[in-house]
């Protein structure tokens, strides 16, 4: 047998098709404000708002009831009766007829012919119907009133999201209402804060040399007394939040500011030479020693869910230029795992160089993967494309510390030192001496940093594929190896000049494309003959059978992600 009747604010389908916010709904949520005289959270204005409509429906059913008896087939009835229609959304309706029912399904029933008040439409129904019918039962169960019924918090639970979006654009269309961080208020009810207000706020920040709580500029700027002190702060935070000086740097829903001069540019937008980068998807074919040095290298990039990397305290990555030019930092997942934080949000740690104990204002941002404020700290260290950098938790809360080690002896070598020529990447070997731990093969000395940086605006304008960079640098590289060959963490590091790309899309496209030949101890060799070809299974990858190379060195091939 089908359920009862359940009323409309019991199912889903009336919160998420037919409910529209009305000026009514508008003038209750106004009142809930109006009678507190603080800002409410949305989720607060929703429940209310639903718990309304609910008890609305209820007490509209419970009225319908004393205007008339509920209709159940099962009753008799008589001429001029007054009936209330449950399926009908509680129509009201007179019997105006009485006659005898024909169906040679049943016997002994009756038909009526009822008047509906509202519409005026006459309809037909069954009476003294006694057989199966879904209207066949108490009246509370018609009322909506069942077991089944949900209760007023789980319709909330259930359908307070979709109720919340459709709300907040109703309100975020109206200037009467105001909004900050998930919490509404009256235009009218806020008290003022002007330009000398938040310029004083400024000074206070300036003054202070860190982040301060709105809550304590408060004690230094004198707002409207006569409102409360909620609505005093939610409108100091909305006036500070909608002045792009100030930047809110909690981790949490508290309201902290700060100033964005104060800040690295790359907190708010991605560096310039880390623009459109190369990220795997996990269903990339590589070799699986090269999981050992996606690992060593260490790129935000190449941290992706699922991956076959392990990712273990403490934490190092080899430095990248994009990194290096940007004064950033890889934030791989297991680095982001340390600190609690709100989605969207970034936030400061302190940074604290291990050997010599300064310490540095670093911002996390999660969502790019990476932590800005560390130009200075690499300048200090002397770093390099290919330095090798540390990192761990600090004995405070919200820090890190760096280790960067210094190199013994120190003199100078023949090293891979990198230049733009031409319009394209040129490396060359020239003595170079190096302060701190390098990976020989990650290593990649730049002479000219701004050079580097325009070559990559200029291949991110051109929309220069990863394939053609790969085949690039690797023609490059060859040159200074006896063998005509580069190693792939090399062909990372020098990939990186021309594109921002991770491990993973390079070391793939080495592996897939039957051009590119592994030699041995993890370098390449290019076979222009082979241009065009690619390897389609795991197996060819492996084997490699086109290949005219002698001494291949074949390793087992395994998809980044899953299985």
């Amino acid at each position: 047998m089908a359920r009862p009747r359940r009323m409309r604010t019991q199912e889903s389908q009336f919160w998420h098709e037919e409910y529209a916010v009305s000026e009514e709904d508008l003038d209750h949520l106004a009142g809930i404000i109006l009678e507190g005289g603080r800002p409410r959270p949305l989720e607060e204005l929703v429940s209310s708002l639903m718990v309304r409509h609910i008890q609305r429906e209820k007490d509209r059913a419970a009225q319908q009831v004393t205007d008339g008896e509920i209709y159940r087939p099962m009753d008799s009835h008589e001429v001029g009766q007054e009936l209330v229609f449950s399926e009908l959304d509680f129509a009201r309706g007179t019997v105006t007829d009485v006659r005898e029912g024909h169906n040679p399904m049943y016997e002994g029933f009756a038909v009526i012919r009822v008047n509906l008040v509202d519409t005026g439409e006459e309809r037909e129904f069954a009476s003294a119907f006694d057989h199966e019918h879904l209207l066949n039962r108490p009246v509370e169960d018609l009322l909506g009133g069942t077991e089944e019924s949900l209760t007023e918090a789980e319709i909330i639970e259930a359908n307070a999201p979709v109720v919340s979006d459709k709300v907040a654009a109703v309100l975020d269309d109206r200037d009467e209402w105001v909004r900050f961080n998930g919490t509404w208020f009256l235009e009218a009810l806020l008290p003022e804060v002007n330009v000398g207000h938040l310029n004083l706020a400024e000074a206070v920040i300036y003054e202070a040399g860190h982040p301060v709580p709105a809550q304590e500029m408060l004690h230094v700027i004198e707002l409207d007394q006569g409102s409360s002190q909620e609505a005093t702060l939610f409108a100091l935070n909305h006036a500070l939040g909608e002045d792009e000086r100030f930047d809110n740097v909690a981790r949490d829903e508290r309201q902290i500011w700060y100033l964005r001069a104060l800040m690295p540019a790359e907190v708010f937008e991605r560096p310039a030479v880390a623009q459109s980068p190369f990220v795997p998807t996990g269903d990339e074919q590589i070799g699986l020693t090269m999981l050992d040095i996606v690992e060593e290298l260490g790129d935000e990039l190449d941290s992706i869910e699922g991956a076959r990397i392990r990712e273990t305290a403490p934490l190092s990555f080899q430095l990248n230029f994009p990194h290096l030019h940007a004064g950033t930092m890889p934030a791989i997942r297991e680095l982001l795992g340390l600190f609690d934080y709100a989605p969207g949000r970034h936030f400061g740690v302190k940074l604290t160089d291990e050997s010599s104990g300064r310490s540095y204002e670093g911002w996390v941002v999660p969502e790019e993967a990476y932590v800005a404020g560390l130009a200075d700290w690499y300048q200090s260290k002397g770093l390099v494309v290919g330095s090798i950098i540390t990192v761990a938790p600090g004995d405070e809360p919200m820090s890190l510390v760096l280790s960067a080690a210094s190199r013994r002896g120190g003199g100078s070598e023949w090293l891979r030192r990198a230049s733009v020529q031409e319009g394209a990447l040129a490396i060359q070997l020239q003595p170079t001496s190096i302060r701190v731990r390098y990976d020989p093969d990650t290593l990649v000395d730049v002479s000219d940093p701004e050079g580097v940086a325009r070559l990559m605006w200029q291949s991110q304008q051109t929309s220069l594929g990863l394939g053609s960079v790969v085949r690039t640098v690797l023609l490059e590289l060859a040159k200074l190896s006896p063998q005509g060959a580069a190693h792939c963490k090399t062909i990372y590091s020098a990939a990186n000049m021309y594109r921002r790309s991770g491990a993973v899309p390079i070391f793939a496209i080495l592996t897939r494309n039957a051009c590119f030949d592994p030699v041995g101890l993890g370098e390449w060799a290019y076979d222009a003959s082979l241009e065009g070809e690619v390897y389609r299974t795991p197996e060819e990858m492996r084997e490699r059978p086109l290949s005219k190379r002698s001494g291949l060195v074949r390793d087992q091939v395994v998809r980044y992600a899953g299985s």
